[in-house]
């Protein structure tokens, strides 16, 4: 019986050893994203500015759960850290094109003044 209680206890214990890190394909996604918003002109942006810094502090943080062992904190903070990227690409791309339609809407009128 104290053989099966040990084993029992060896497996639960292996079981949330193996709790899984963060993946190098994750972090690589995440980092990538971080450094897509701001070639895409999220630094221009107040909101998506913003929403960047959130995701690059995110960022930060999941990586040191992960290597205190947190591996399930660190997986919900890298998911709110991919999230915030996505919301501030979106943010910036959302400017962008309100840019262009005012640019187009300019370029229409002055047609229209000048037939």
């Amino acid at each position: 019986m104290r053989r099966f209680i040990e084993c029992t206890g060896l497996a639960l214990f292996a079981t949330a050893c193996a709790t899984a890190h963060l993946t190098p394909e994750t972090l690589a996604q995440t980092e990538s994203g971080v450094s897509g918003a701001r070639q895409a002109g999220a630094d221009g942006n107040p909101q998506a500015a913003l929403r960047l810094k959130y995701a690059t502090d995110e960022l930060a943080q999941a990586k040191a759960l992960d290597k205190r062992g947190e591996a399930d904190d660190a997986k919900r903070m890298m998911d709110r850290a991919q999230a915030d990227t996505e919301l501030s690409l979106a943010l910036t791309r959302e400017t962008q094109a309100e840019a262009l339609a005012k640019q187009a809407i300019g370029s229409e009128k002055s047609l229209e003044q000048n037939p």
